[in-house]
């Protein structure tokens, strides 16, 4: 995913409803493909992006997700948390994590310290359904980017 063209428009998604708030990344096999976008994402999380919209300490060949600016990418670490479950083997993980996020607070389940867990809103490792983390959408504005 050269310049993670497609991340823009998962971002946009998830930024235009608030009620999003766990981004769930599935590694089947490998680690990583050339482009180390889990790198990116698991960075972005962690470290920010500077001023130009790189990712701080990524180690990426191309550390920044075009077309979303760095407001942008501030909010979606806040309004959503990362939750990386490599070498996928059995569904499930997944099924149990995703199942695990429509529980209420007092249904909450606590999520295994092997899991990767990156969180901006919460320290916890627990993963219910916490509700929308703003009250506004965040828009994203393509149209500069098509007149180029």
């Amino acid at each position: 995913m050269e310049n993670y063209n497609g991340g823009k428009y998962a971002f946009a998604n998830i930024l235009s409803n608030p009620n999003i708030n766990k981004l769930v990344v599935l590694v089947f096999e490998h680690d990583d493909n050339g482009h180390l976008l889990v790198d990116s994402l698991r960075q972005l999380w962690k470290e920010g992006v500077d001023k130009d919209g790189i990712i701080k300490n990524c180690n990426a060949p191309n550390p920044k997700f075009e077309g979303i600016n760095n407001e942008a990418l501030k909010i979606l670490t806040r309004q959503a948390d990362l939750i990386i479950l490599k070498n996928i083997k059995d569904l499930s993980l997944p099924e149990k994590i995703i199942k695990a996020n429509i529980q209420e607070p007092e249904n909450a389940v606590k999520i295994d310290d092997n899991i990767e867990f990156y969180s901006n809103y919460s320290e916890k490792r627990l993963f219910y359904d916490c509700g929308a983390r703003f009250e506004e959408p965040y828009k994203v504005d393509f149209s500069s980017a098509t007149e180029k």
